[in-house]
């Protein structure tokens, strides 16, 4: 009996086998090159792939100066849509100063701020000055600079300058190196940071932003926390270039390392191939879906408090609210919902939840901060339009966040 059993499970196994050796062979002649990846398969990139494809050496940088869309008859390029960057051993990138995009809508003065004038160190006679930092929101992207909320604000309070440091795709913590660069050289009374979390927690635990599917391969700085203090974790390489260089064919050991280290999104399942059954394709397929589910666990993970994106974050926000203070100044931190926030926020509880609780965490301790999506999910759905690139606000929406800061910070500032 018992040996009649054994044939039995060994005729299973053998057939199971065989079946999963055929099928390897069937999906083997379905397989198309890539250059990001192992393959495709129906179109389905397989690992391991690339972390710095050949195609973005040639590609990405070309890429950010052609014309993606047409307004009033004129070609607006990316530039007019975000900003015009340089390269930054320390940032990875930054404003470049007195610099135009091809129709104007982007323009920086002396000091890398957008602004079409430039800025003397001293404040003008008879105003306080605020100074802003965060990402592409607090930039204004997607729209021309006069209806960005910054210049509307600057326009319209006469006792106030507004100098607008906000950049395309900086994380919080390139926020905070950023005024530590700049704070010297500008006098100001008010430091406001606007912060976007659906777009900005998991940039502080990314280092190179294309793991996390854009298309850049510089390696950012970030910080992580170490024995309750911020430590800076800077790039491994001085210059975008270097990191081609050294990385064209291969990846080179010492970046691998800085990845496994600092970069959540470089998972070993999408980007790494165990011994012989790393070769398989049916391994590759169940692979790719593991990866996809980490990948978008780690992203809805971020708005936790418990989340090592949320901790960090928030560390930062400290840290820099104390810098401000130990100046005499004061922090502002302005918290902005996305139009994807906003639908959420009217219908989904559970999102709603996870919203007030990231508000309540990173808002403790914090003397001025201010959380806008109440205002805006009053708003009319009109006047919550979208910029050019259709990712970020129109010229409505950016006059309606200018209101409400007007409402709530500068109402409570002292002039």
């Amino acid at each position: 009996m018992k040996n009649e059993i054994l044939k039995k499970v060994a005729l299973v196994l053998s057939s199971l086998l065989l079946t999963l050796i055929i099928l390897e062979i069937i999906l083997r002649a379905f397989i198309h090159p890539s250059e990001i990846s192992y393959g495709t398969l129906f179109e389905r990139e397989l690992p391991p792939h690339k972390v710095i494809p050949t195609r973005s050496i040639n590609n990405s940088e070309r890429g950010l100066k052609n014309n993606i869309l047409i307004v009033e008859n004129r070609n607006i390029s990316r530039s007019d849509l975000t900003s015009v960057t340089k390269r930054d051993p320390l940032l990875g990138y930054t404003a470049k100063e007195n610099a135009k995009s091809p129709n104007g809508w982007w323009q920086s003065n002396n000091i890398g701020a957008r602004a079409s004038y430039d800025i003397a160190k001293e404040k003008p006679w008879g105003k306080k000055r605020m100074l802003v930092f965060g990402d592409s929101f607090a930039n204004g992207s997607g729209v021309p600079q006069e209806d960005t909320w910054t210049y509307i604000l600057n326009s319209e309070i006469n006792e106030l300058e507004v100098i607008n440091f906000g950049l395309d795709g900086y994380s919080m913590g390139q926020s905070y190196l950023r005024y530590l660069k700049i704070k010297n050289s500008v006098d100001y009374d008010f430091l406001l940071l606007m912060f976007v979390p659906s777009d900005d927690l998991w940039r502080e635990i990314n280092t190179i932003r294309a793991l996390a599917g854009w298309n850049s391969y510089t390696v950012m700085p970030r910080f992580i926390i170490k024995q309750g203090k911020l430590e800076l974790i800077k790039s491994p390489y001085e210059s975008g270039s270097m990191v081609y260089k050294k990385n064209r064919d291969n990846l080179s050991e010492e970046l691998r390392s800085h990845l496994l280290s600092y970069d959540r999104f470089y998972f070993k399942s999408k980007y790494e191939s165990p011994w012989i059954i790393g070769n398989s394709i049916l391994y590759k397929l169940i692979a790719r879906e593991y990866y996809i589910f980490k990948f978008n666990r780690l992203k809805n993970w971020g708005m936790n408090p418990n989340s090592e994106a949320s901790r960090v974050t928030k560390k930062i926000f400290d840290t820099m609210n104390n810098d401000v203070k130990k100046d005499e100044k004061k922090f502002v931190l302005v918290i902005l919902p996305t139009h994807d926030d906003i639908s959420k926020l009217r219908f989904d509880s559970s999102f709603r939840e996870k919203w007030y609780k990231q508000v309540s965490f990173h808002c403790s301790g914090i003397e001025i901060c201010i959380d806008l999506s109440e205002d805006m999910l009053q708003q009319p759905q009109n006047l919550l339009d979208k910029g050019y690139d259709g990712t970020h606000y129109g010229p409505k929406a950016n006059r309606l966040i200018s209101e409400l800061i007007r409402k709530h910070v500068i109402n409570v500032l002292e002039f």
